[in-house]
């Protein structure tokens, strides 16, 4: 199983990553021809923008789960309603390009690399024809949330497009997030106290040292005068 691990945030100090796993799985394209209505089927041509008439369309309408489909060109096809659970809004996303969902970041190079890495993602999808794994920032609409996308290559006749299933884990997230933030400040309040124990340590030394000092000059002064008063005697 192979991991990919690639950035997506606008901000640089959050340390969200996206993360592809390719499935060890067989080849397979899943085949939804028999779904369509009898004439589109026939015809060898489908417009995916007109999947609500079909059986398929109504099936995917009727789950609960965000799901679109995105068509050989990268562009977004298709969106369930199961989106509106996410925004309101989200017929938005139909005929954006996917790589748009992505928020981009502001640094150039990183912008760069996001949209290569996603395009890629995509392409290996249609190459590999297995299941694909990937977590990232989507924007739907208005709304940004950190998302689990299962790709997974169907076929209607004979052209093949991109399932998607998104799995809303911004809470998920937010929570690793907040536990890590919650870890590095613990550390750090660790290192803290380690450092006033290192400094008052150290503080105790010189004392000690300093104690010992002048207990070694009282020893000292004190038997000059014993020699002293001994002089004085005899």
């Amino acid at each position: 199983m192979a991991l990919e691990t690639f950035a997506v945030l606008d901000n640089a100090t959050d340390d969200y990553a996206q993360q592809l796993r390719s499935q060890n799985e067989p080849t397979q394209t899943i085949d939804l021809q028999g779904l369509l209505l009898p004439e589109v089927s026939s015809s060898g041509v489908f417009d995916l923008r007109s999947i609500g008439t079909t059986a398929l369309g109504k099936l995917l309408e009727a789950l609960p789960i965000p799901i679109m489909l995105i068509d050989k060109w990268f562009f977004v096809a298709f969106a369930n309603r199961a989106f509106c659970q996410i925004s309101e809004n989200y017929k938005e996303i139909q005929g954006e390009r996917f790589v748009d969902m992505l928020p981009s970041p502001d640094d150039a190079d990183r912008a760069r690399l996001l949209t290569e890495k996603t395009m890629g993602l995509l392409e290996r999808v249609f190459a590999e024809r297995k299941q694909q794994q990937a977590e990232a920032i989507l924007k739907i609409a208005e709304k940004k949330i950190w998302a689990r996308l299962h790709l997974r290559s169907i076929r209607v006749n004979a052209d093949r497009h991109i399932m998607v299933i998104i799995e809303d884990v911004t809470a998920e997230r937010s929570q690793a997030r907040i536990g890590r933030r919650d870890e590095e400040r613990l550390r750090q309040a660790l290192e803290n106290m380690k450092s006033r124990i290192r400094k008052q340590d150290e503080e105790l030394s010189r004392t000690r040292q300093r104690l010992e000092s002048e207990v070694r000059e009282h020893d000292k002064t004190r038997e000059a005068l014993k020699q002293c008063l001994a002089r004085e005697l005899t």
